[in-house]
Parts: structure tokens; C-alpha cells; sequence
């Protein structure tokens, strides 16, 4: 008999939202996610922990965190993005210009669609 465990690191998107992107100061689409670690048995989630709460500019790739408070008071529309504090975060991915997909920032190139990091 097989057993099936794993430790993961999930990212769940909750809304798409207008706002003012403080690194570029441009008005953009920004996405509030949160990511969490997740135990796994036999693919079924059991237990999370260590919610963080993001919002990406998905133009610039700039990403903040965001407290849970504010994330819940945005995702149900009873605050504004642009009245939450944000915290620019260490941004250790890239999205890529040619397909959209997250990857990695120490990659010259794309693993998705072969396109080079600009």
C-alpha cells in the first residue's frame, strides 16, 4: 500500500482589482493572492499554515503584502486598494512578457515558452 504526503507551498488568487502601483505609479490591474503552506494526504489538503496575503502588479511584476485584515475588507469590497498599507516584498519571481506565466528570477529565459527575462 502507497501512502501519498506532501508539503507544499500553494498560492490562491482572490480578485482582480483596479489601482495606483506604488513602484511605477501607474494605474494598473493588481491581483490579491495568498500563499500558504499545505500538508497533503493522498492529494486532500489537512492542515495549512503561514498565510501571507499579496497584491502583484501583473505588468511590472511589483508584488506587496498586504495584512489579512485589509485583504479580507478588499475582497469584499469594503475598502479601497489604495487606502491599505502595502509593503513592497522580495520579489523572487518574473512573470514573462511572451505568455504570462510566473517563473523564477534566476532564469535567463523562460521554461514555459522559451522567451528571454527582460
Amino acid at each position: 500500500m502507497f501512502i501519498f504526503i506532501d508539503v507544499t507551498q500553494l498560492i490562491k488568487e482572490f480578485k482582480r482589482l483596479q489601482g495606483v502601483c506604488i513602484k511605477c505609479h501607474q494605474k494598473r490591474e493588481l491581483v490579491l493572492t495568498k500563499t500558504y503552506r499545505c500538508f497533503r494526504l493522498f492529494f486532500i489538503p489537512i492542515w495549512h499554515w503561514d498565510e501571507k496575503y499579496y497584491v502583484v502588479d501583473q505588468t511590472c511584476g511589483a508584488t506587496y503584502q498586504i495584512s489579512e485584515e485589509d485583504a479580507v475588507l478588499v475582497k469584499y469590497d469594503k475598502k479601497d486598494i489604495n487606502e491599505c498599507q502595502l509593503i513592497e516584498a522580495y520579489q523572487t519571481t518574473m512573470r514573462c512578457s511572451g505568455c504570462q506565466k510566473s517563473f523564477d528570477q534566476d532564469y535567463d529565459f523562460c521554461p514555459y515558452c522559451g522567451q528571454k527575462r527582460k
